[in-house]
């Protein structure tokens, strides 16, 4: 079963800001990349939720590859820290935040519908993780 390309696109979302969790949990001290790694696997779990309703495997964005490339060679230029590395998750949460909301606004199966209202809560939730261990 084909859905809709909003789902699509939430599942490239949270594939992208799982690879984002990934590569900043490298620049953090331990406390801080035990909530990022969490926050990846969530972000993995939910995109494999949605892509048995999808029907078909989904990658990340070339928009992820090119940020990640920016961030590493900012991070290069300027070195890493903490709270670059929280910043960059929170951007890339919050841009996964919004792909939930678009996908919200579309006509969707209760069964889809209940599993993004759900991941879309946990996700906004997340916000206030990242906040607490940005500084």
């Amino acid at each position: 079963m084909q859905t809709s390309p909003a789902i699509a696109k939430v599942i490239q979302s949270c594939l992208d800001d799982e690879r984002t969790l990934i590569e900043e949990s490298k620049a953090v001290d331990e406390q801080r990349r035990a909530v990022l790694i969490r926050l990846a696997d969530e972000r993995r779990r939910f995109a494999e939720d949605l892509e048995r309703f999808n029907g078909q495997g989904s990658r990340e964005s070339w928009g992820a590859i090119v940020r990640e490339a920016r961030n590493n060679m900012w991070a290069g230029t300027a070195g890493r820290n903490p709270g670059d590395a929280v910043a960059a998750c929170l951007r890339s949460q919050h841009r996964t935040e919004v792909r939930y909301e678009e996908a919200l606004e579309t006509e969707l199966s209760s069964e889809v519908r209940a599993a993004l209202v759900t991941q879309h809560q946990s996700v906004h939730a997340a916000r206030a993780d990242l906040a607490k261990i940005e500084f």
